[in-house]
């Protein structure tokens, strides 16, 4: 969300809806995790899951970071790397919805 929203402009009233969008994706980022993790992979195996996606999250930031700062010393702009951003949120929600779908299914299969 805040990607798109400094990729638009920098009114005030973006910037204001762009920072609440933004506090709420954190939170969803931090609560949010643990359920799906339990709801897709089950109690049985949460931990091993939940640190495993811990684990390529870390990485992925780290990374990502660094790739950043390449992209704009390359460009002059962050504006592709929001694009590359964006891009990866919307494939990583509909990942998260394909296997919230499939977990539901195999419930409903038992």
């Amino acid at each position: 969300g805040i990607s798109c929203g400094l990729m638009i402009g920098c009114n005030s009233w973006i910037t204001i809806l762009f920072a609440v969008v933004l506090g709420i994706s954190s939170a969803i980022g931090t609560i949010c995790l643990p359920i799906w993790v339990s709801y897709i992979f089950g109690k049985r195996n949460y931990v091993r899951a939940f640190a495993s996606i811990a684990f390529i999250q870390t990485i992925g930031v780290a990374f990502l970071v660094v790739f950043f700062g390449f992209i704009e010393d390359m460009t002059g702009s962050y504006k592709p790397a929001y694009l590359i951003i964006l891009i990866l949120t919307v494939l990583a929600f509909i990942g998260i919805v394909k296997c919230c779908n499939a977990t539901a299914y195999n419930e409903n299969a038992k």
